[in-house]
């Protein structure tokens, strides 16, 4: 895939008491609302590890498409 956008940038930051947190990155949240999705549909057998690498597979291809809309 091409160079992402943003990829490692924070999906939600925010501060508190003066704290920033970065909480999950970009990549992080994308594959986590994609693994929601594939379980949703009941993934064949569930094998997790090819969930997860799906998931992670579906994130990276969201971020590779955004990045050329960025452009």
């Amino acid at each position: 895939l091409t160079a992402m956008l943003n990829e490692h940038e924070p999906a939600f930051p925010f501060m508190w008491e003066g704290v920033i947190s970065y909480g999950l990155t970009k990549r992080e949240w994308f594959a986590g609302m994609a693994m929601q999705g594939i379980l949703a549909a009941e993934y064949p057998e569930h094998i997790y590890a090819s969930v997860a690498a799906d998931a992670v597979a579906n994130a990276d291809a969201l971020l590779a498409e955004l990045a050329k809309d960025a452009k």
